[in-house]
This record gives C-alpha cells, structure tokens and sequence, in this order.
C-alpha cells in the first residue's frame, strides 16, 4: 500500500517514464528515450572487476551480458517504457517505480546464481585483496566463540574483551560462546534472499551515496543471516546527491523489465562487476572491502540458531596477507538499555541520558518510516538482544519521575507532546535492532502509531515465498513494515534523487574514482580503526535527502 501523501508534483504531460524523469533536466523526450536506452548496458562476456581478470561466468550461471540491455534490436532488451498520465500541475504517484525491483530484489531465481562464496571472493578482489572466501566467512563466524572453543587461533573471540570478568565488547555485556560458532566450514549453506537498494541513507550533503546490500540466509542449524551493508563513495562529492544519480537511473531502470536474466546482468555488474555506466561516473563495483569498512559500512549477522536472538555488527580489515578480516563492532545506533534508567549506576549513564534527551529531535515525527535514534558511540551496546536491555520505555520506567519528566518536556519543546514511555517505545523502535524486528511490532508509539509489523524477527523471509507478479517466478515474502512504510519512503527518495537536476556540476564530467578508499589494516590500533567512523560522521550532514539522522542505518 501507498500512501496518498507521498508523491511527486509535477507540471508535465504523459512521457515515458525516464522521459518525465530527465524532462526536469531540460531533456526532450527524444533525448530521454535515447539516454534509457543506455541503463542498462554492460560488457560483453563475463564480469570484470577494479582488481583481477578472473572469469567468473561459471560462477554466475553461465549467463553473457549483451551490449545494450536498453535496445529494442537483435538483443531481446525491453522497448520503450510504459507511458504515465501525468496530468499537467498534478502529482506523480510513487507507483512510477516498481518497487519490488528498484528498491528490493527477491526474486529467487534471479538471486540464485550470487552466492555468498561469490560475493565474498568480489568483496576482496575489487578492494585489491586476496581472495579467501572460506577465511573470510570462518573468521566472521569464530567471534561467537570463546578462546577455549575457537577454530581459528588468529580470529576474534567474544571472550577477547573482558569487563568486571565477563564477555563484553565497547564496555557492555556480550553473549559468549553462542552456537552460531558452531557454523565453521558452512559458507556453501548460505543462499541470497535479496539485494537491496538503500540509495535514502546518502546524507543530505551527499557526502556517500547510500548504501547497497545483499541478504543470505543458512538454515543448517536454526536460522543464520548475513547483510552485507556496503556504503557506495560518492565519486564526485562537490557535485552533492545529484552525483549519486547514476545509481538511481540504475535501479530505475529495473522496473520496466520483465526478463529476469536481463535484471541479473544488471545488478551482477553493479554488484560484483563493471557496469560500464556506473563505472563511467565514477562508481567502483559496489561489493568492496572498502564499502564495508570503519568510516564506511559494515556487515551485520542476525542469529537464531540459540536463543535469544542476536544481532552483531562487523566492519572489514585488511588483515595478514591481504586477506579480509571481519571485525565485531558495537551495534551503530543500539544503545545498551539500561543507561537509561537513571536509578542503574553506571558511569557513562548521565552522558548518554543526556545524549537521548537530544536525540528525541530524530523520534517525533509521526512517521515510522523517519523516526531514528542518533546516539554516541560510548553508549552502543555490544549487540542487539531479544531480551529487556533493548526494551527502552521499560528502562525509563524503571528510573525516576525527573527523567521522565525531562524526555516529556524535550518531546513537548519540539511539538509533540509524548509520554516518556511513548517515546521510549520508539527509541526501542527505531534505534534498537531487535525494536524494529520484533520486540515493538504493534506497540502505542504515541499519537496512534503503531509499531508495524515485521515477518516474524525478519524483513525478508527465507522460509516463505509469494508471487513475482508480471516477471513470473517466487519471489522472498517481505514484511508489512516495508511494504507499508518502508519502501514508500525509500521509493520518494529515488524519485526526489532522479527528479533533480546536476547542475551544479556544470558542463564537466565527474571525475573519476580516484582509487581505492584507505582499507583499514589489523596493524592499526583499534582506536585508530575507530576514529575513521567517528572522522565519518563528523564530515557530514546530520540529516540523509529523507530526513532521517545519518547516525541510524537501520
């Protein structure tokens, strides 16, 4: 469902879709026709990379990338696209996109071929790393093993930082050993769910593009996820947003093509290859040790196989060898709970009580899709538990009137006149990760919100699939939440990025990408990794084009 709301105005008459989309930029339609048909072009023969010349195509079912994904020729690509009634002064609906294929893929066959073994391999070799996939994917999963219980000496533990004599990671409590460790020599069990396009996480500044991620899921012993969450560099950052608009024209371009394969191609150059319009502007593939990285993105893993359910947080290194080493990070915008009960004794508890009081301005807006919790790095819980630490408006509750009393009065300063414990619900919501999986699905967030519902802990749901549509085939179940909320915001972001004009570019180029970004090293001290993230976050704006804090990357 869309809501009526968002939409964008616009004063121009039926075009083709990219056609009204490039009008805005003074292009006729003639110009607009010719320009789409160039979305989608790739090289011809298999994928090609920043670094190394390996042929992969056997890899990614054998299939060959035509010239021209646009042509209407001998090619089998797509014609014109559909025409849009857009009466003159009228808003153009966000249906203009498809957005089971511009902002989300699941479609299962086409996802099939891009194994995490594959990607892992494109993470390292387009960072000009060396390739070790099962290293990889073994080191990420021995940290939720203790020293005594490792199977590789060389990784990190959960037991490798101690507080007061326990697990712990950024100074809080860390589950440790869980039986996820137990997932050693498994990387040919995981299988893609989704790629997903998060072009609404690019600051407003346009310091990065937003991010793009892809989704595995393994259920050889319970149910395992891995989300790699790479931030795209904006290749032109004088230019602002309108240089991240060739990865909106990109994905835009997706929804008006049926052929599975042809969107497979597409997305694999982008993804794990050199999409030659993305690379033209400046874009490296987007899979690189560097999008994921302190200072960039970063890699999640959501854990089932015990209970509680879990979710930890990893950055990539360059480690011995040049090989990709995962690092555990504290979960980015999860807060550890109980700081927000004033009557626990904690030594960082005045500074982040004080630091939620201003985050507040992220959380009164009445629209879930925006709300989010920006909080400092020192008050980061060591990982997002299904458990009462992330059961914020209990925390508060559990404190005193004075507290309270502050939150209901900052929320009243800034026009929205929430109780304590509403606005608590959705900081839980909004900042801790199990909030919005599970814990505050159809909770009183205030005004007569409610917190949406998610499939059951996920968002994409590897167990049930529902129908593609016009593309035929299954396609992974999505939750309410995204389809209600989510997407719609996500969809008005791509819209808003496309509908505006780079002309603040002027007549040049952007210029290309100069490189790879500074990869972060083992060798470094681990303050000095973790000043890159807090050196990120100062360099640009606090905002993303949605509204929404930069700090929250849910």
């Amino acid at each position: 469902m869309l809501p009526t709301l968002q939409s964008r105005c616009r004063g121009f008459t039926a075009l083709p879709l990219f056609a009204w989309i490039l009008s805005g930029c003074g292009l006729g339609a003639g110009e607009a026709q010719e320009f789409r048909g160039g979305f989608g072009t790739t090289t011809t023969g298999v994928f090609t990379s920043d670094a190394g010349d390996e042929d992969v195509s056997d890899e990614v079912g054998g299939f060959i990338f035509p010239e021209d994904f646009g042509g209407s020729g001998g090619g089998g690509g797509p014609g014109p696209g559909p025409t849009v009634e857009i009466p003159p002064n009228a808003c153009v609906p966000l249906s203009l996109l498809d957005e089971r294929r511009s902002l989300i893929e699941t479609n299962s066959a086409l996802l099939a071929p891009f194994s995490l073994r594959r990607a892992f391999e494109r993470v390292a070799i387009n960072g000009g790393l060396t390739p070790g996939a099962d290293t990889t994917h073994d080191l990420l999963i021995d940290h939720s093993n203790d020293a005594a219980s490792a199977f590789v000496d060389a990784a990190g533990h959960c037991d490798d930082e101690l507080t007061d004599g326990s697990p712990s990671l950024n100074g809080f409590p860390l589950t440790c050993p869980r039986i996820e460790g137990q997932q050693i020599g498994n990387l040919d069990n995981w299988f893609p769910i989704a790629m997903v396009n998060r072009l609404d996480l690019a600051p407003a500044d346009g310091a990065h593009c937003g991010e793009q991620r892809m989704i595995y899921a393994n259920n050889s012993q319970g149910r395992m996820f891995i989300i790699l969450e790479a931030q795209i560099p904006n290749p032109n950052p004088g230019c602002g947003v309108a240089a991240c608009r060739p990865i909106a024209e990109m994905w835009a371009g997706l929804s008006d093509i049926d052929d599975v394969a042809q969107r497979r191609q597409i997305l694999g150059s982008a993804f794990f290859g050199t999409h030659p319009a993305l690379s033209a502007a400046g874009f490296p593939p987007f899979m690189r040790a560097q999008h994921m990285s302190f200072g960039t993105g970063q890699l999640r893993t959501n854990n089932f196989d015990q209970f509680p359910w879990d979710l930890k947080e990893f950055k990539l290194v360059a480690g011995p060898g040049g090989r990709v080493v995962p690092e555990q990070v504290a979960v980015a915008a999860n807060p550890f709970g109980p700081l927000l009960n004033d009557a626990f004794a904690h030594p960082l508890g005045p500074a982040c009580r004080t630091a939620f009081i201003d985050a507040i301005e992220g959380l009164v807006t009445d629209d879930v899709s925006l709300m989010a919790l920006d909080m400092p790095a020192q008050c980061l819980a060591a990982e997002s538990l299904d458990e009462f630490d992330n059961l914020y408006d209990f925390q508060i509750s559990l404190g005193s009137q004075t507290f309270r009393d502050e939150i209901e009065a900052r929320a009243a300063l800034l026009g929205n006149p929430l109780t304590a414990e509403q606005v608590g619900a959705r900081a839980a919501f909004a900042g801790s990760c199990i909030g919005c999986h599970q814990q505050q699905v159809g909770a009183d967030l205030g005004n007569g919100i409610v917190g949406p519902f998610s499939q059951g802990f996920v968002h994409v749901d590897e167990l049930f699939t529902q129908s593609c549509g016009a593309s035929g085939g299954q396609c992974f179940a999505i939750s309410g939440a995204l389809d209600d909320h989510f997407l719609p915001t996500r969809h008005q972001a791509v819209l808003d990025v496309l509908a505006g004009c780079p002309d603040a570019c002027g007549a040049a180029a952007p210029a290309p990408f100069a490189g790879a970004l500074t990869m972060p090293s083992t060798s470094q001290s681990l303050a000095e990794r973790r000043a890159l993230d807090i050196q990120a976050r100062a360099s640009h704006s606090k905002f993303t084009i949605t509204g929404r804090p930069t700090a929250a990357v849910h």
